[in-house]
């Protein structure tokens, strides 16, 4: 266990390569750690149809190495970093189809426990700020057995943009298992709730929309896509136009300098994947 000194959040860069392979396993001494040194590059995928779309199946390595890179499949440039407390890390898994994904830490339950998230920050004004365009988002996830229990890691968020207590902010999590939507603007909030919980350890897929007024939850079989159902709630929420400085946080609470806080991280513990963002 570690000692309960609480050492200062770490980025480490993530190396955005655009890769025309899929998921390869091979050797694990033939893809080294990542290199906190190095810059992370900015990647994009020209002419896909979605702005962001981030599904782990462009990295050659092992399954249970570190992650050692993320690619935007989608057509937005975007860079990335990893935010880790507590020497959280993320590595390598398999998807619901075999192809990458990413594993996050599991739940620990002590006031210094792992933590980490994946950082997304758009390099052009707008892309991933829908101001009040209609937008889709969403990812697929396989929730583990235990995620939750004491304050110090109490929820777990898969995606967000913004903070609860800032004006704007779009996020799904799955707090207690239940996964649910909140979009927040310059008109309000509004907050899409699933019925009840997910089985755990089983992959699903959850996607949230702002269609005018409404606010779409939908739960969808992660393999067929086929849908399992939808909840919409109805109010103005208004624009919403994040900075270019806020970031995408994905498995985590993310602070607006990136990093994941020491306690309350809502970290998310289980596998992840396909994370995508559309602006209509």
């Amino acid at each position: 266990m570690e000692k309960t000194m609480m050492p200062p959040p770490i980025l480490l860069p993530v190396l955005l390569v655009l890769s025309g392979c899929g998921f390869l396993q091979g050797p694990a001494s033939s893809t080294p750690a990542p290199d906190p040194a190095t810059s992370a590059t900015v990647t994009s995928t020209p002419g896909a149809t979605t702005q962001l779309l981030i599904d782990f199946d462009r990295v050659t390595a092992e399954f249970g190495t570190l992650l050692p890179e993320a690619v935007n499949a989608g057509s937005t440039p975007v860079r990335t970093e990893i935010s880790t407390v507590h020497a959280g890390r993320i590595r390598l898994a398999p998807g619901p189809s075999g192809d990458g994904a990413a594993r996050f830490p599991a739940y620990d339950g002590t006031a210094s426990a792992p933590a980490a998230a994946l950082l997304v920050w758009d390099e052009t004004e707008g892309d991933l700020s829908p101001g009040k365009r209609d937008f889709t988002f969403g990812v697929t996830f396989m929730l583990d057995a235990v995620s939750d229990g004491e304050d110090s890691d109490n929820g777990d968020n898969l995606v967000q943009r913004g903070l609860f207590a800032d004006e704007q902010q779009l996020k799904i999590q799955v707090d207690h298992g239940v996964p649910s939507c909140r979009i927040a603007g310059t008109d309000g909030e509004v907050v899409a709730k699933w019925t009840g919980p997910v089985r755990r350890d089983t992959w699903v897929s959850v996607r949230c929309s702002r269609v005018g007024k409404e606010v779409t939850l939908e739960m969808l079989d992660a393999t067929t896509g086929e849908s399992r159902g939808t909840v919409t709630e109805t109010g103005s929420t208004g624009a919403l136009d994040f900075p270019l400085t806020t970031p995408f946080g994905i498995g985590a609470k993310v602070l607006a300098d990136g990093t994941v806080p020491t306690s309350s991280s809502d970290q998310f513990n289980g596998v992840l994947d396909e994370v995508h963002f559309d602006v209509r």
